[in-house]
Formats: C-alpha cells, sequence, structure tokens
C-alpha cells in the first residue's frame, strides 16, 4: 500500500482501511487483500456488479453496497460503459457521454461516510488509511465525513478531473486543511493528506510513490504478472537467439 509499507516508513501495526469507490476488486486496487498486513478492509461501491466482484474475491472484507453522499436517501449513480468507472456526478456523466461513451443511471441507495463508518468499524475505531476514488463526487463525499469524529490517519483522494486532467482540490481540499491535515504528496492523480495527530507520517508518505510499494500483486493481477514475466522470457530467449 502507497506510503505506509515502504522501507523506513514507521511501523503502526495492523491496519484498518477504508476504500471508497472501491471498483475492481484486484485490478489496479491500492489495497490488494493481502491479510497479514491488515484486520480489515470496509470497500464501498455503488456499482452492483463491482460488489458482487468485491464479495466473490476479498473474502474477509467489508463490502457495503451504496454511495458514499453527503446525506442517506438515493442517489443517481452513473455507470460509463466499457470503462469500469462510475460517478454520482452529472457533469463528469456528461462529459463521459460527449466523449462517445455509453452511461446508464440508476437509483442507489446513499448514506454519511460517518454512518458507514460507525456500522462497520465503529466511531472509536482508528481508520489508519482513507482512499476516496468517486469521479468528480469528492465535495459530496467529504461533505458526509465529520472530520472531527473520525479522523483517518492518511488520506488518498484522487485529485484530477477524469475528462481533463486538470487538477481539481482545490473544490474540496479546505475541508481536511481546516480540519488539521497535512498535504503530504501529489503522486500525479492522487493528493496524499497525514492527520496533524500522526504527522510523523508525513515525511514517508512524501517519499515519490513508487508502484512496488504496494507490494507484490498490488498493482496488478497475478494473472497478468505471470503473462508478463511470460512475454519477457520470450523476448529476452528470442534476443539471445539472435545474438
Amino acid at each position: 500500500m502507497a506510503g505506509l509499507y515502504r522501507s523506513g516508513a514507521p511501523s503502526i501495526g495492523p491496519l484498518h482501511l477504508r476504500y471508497v469507490g472501491a471498483n475492481h476488486p484486484v485490478e489496479l486496487s491500492i489495497t490488494p487483500r493481502q491479510p497479514s498486513e491488515y484486520r480489515l478492509a470496509v470497500l464501498v461501491e455503488a456499482d452492483p456488479d463491482f460488489a458482487a466482484e468485491l464479495r466473490r474475491h476479498r473474502l474477509g472484507d467489508h463490502v457495503v453496497e451504496m454511495a458514499a453522499g453527503d446525506r442517506a436517501g438515493e442517489i443517481t449513480f452513473y455507470r460509463v460503459a466499457g470503462t469500469g468507472l462510475g460517478t454520482l456526478s452529472e457533469v463528469e456523466a456528461r462529459a463521459a457521454g460527449a466523449a462517445g461513451f455509453g452511461v446508464s443511471e440508476f437509483t442507489v441507495a446513499t448514506a454519511t461516510l460517518n454512518h458507514i463508518v460507525e456500522s462497520t468499524l465503529g466511531l472509536d475505531s482508528p481508520i489508519h488509511f482513507m482512499s476516496i476514488d468517486v469521479e468528480g463526487a469528492e465535495p459530496l463525499v467529504l461533505e458526509g465525513l465529520n472530520l472531527d469524529v473520525v479522523r483517518p490517519w492518511v488520506v488518498c483522494i484522487e485529485a484530477i478531473d477524469a475528462d481533463t486532467k486538470i487538477p481539481n482540490h482545490t473544490a474540496w481540499e479546505s475541508r481536511l486543511l481546516e480540519h488539521n491535515y497535512i498535504d503530504a504528496a501529489f503522486d500525479g492523480i492522487n493528493r496524499w493528506y497525514v492527520a496533524g495527530e500522526h504527522a510523523d507520517l508525513a515525511e514517508s508518505i512524501a517519499v515519490p510513490l513508487n508502484s512496488i510499494d504496494a507490494g507484490k500483486y498490488g498493482w496488478i493481477s497475478s494473472t497478468s504478472e505471470s503473462r508478463e514475466q511470460l512475454s519477457n522470457k520470450s523476448y529476452n530467449r528470442v534476443a539471445w537467439q539472435r545474438a
């Protein structure tokens, strides 16, 4: 898991993780299932297909099939066909449609992050790491997170517009900074924040992020890794024969 497992980082023991917009259980996941490294991951995913995959592959983790928002109730969820992406943002959905993608919409249940935390981990349980990847709905999700009550040690939030790739953190960053969070790093896509009371983690987070930080198969599946290894072996064999 980038930023917390790299060599020399402070040890904080088994982790409680929360992933909002969990998406695929393994591919490009920042929190692949590694039971020895954390106690529990709570995966919040509104797309029913991805939620089903998470339940199938992430045994032992807690899957919450709903959207995180600023209140309890229902909200429109937009699925972008052929991309694996979904969003609560009508603006993002329109942009995807204008780019030629098929967009379908349906209604999903929604709750605040504070309520989801209370009903899964409990408000007294520390959250060591929280990732929010919600394709433009970050302000809505953060409205439902009371940072005076729920204080993740480290927060990773996607911070660029999915369509233009322009940074968009100015729309929501003040909420974290005003609650004593330190802007520790930007990896080109996500911004990483550390709670002020755990400022000792900021230096390790600020080390340039590297794909190997997530551990073996942290960003790709074992199947993809095997294919890549076979491809490399084949290439090296042909190169050797030519030499």
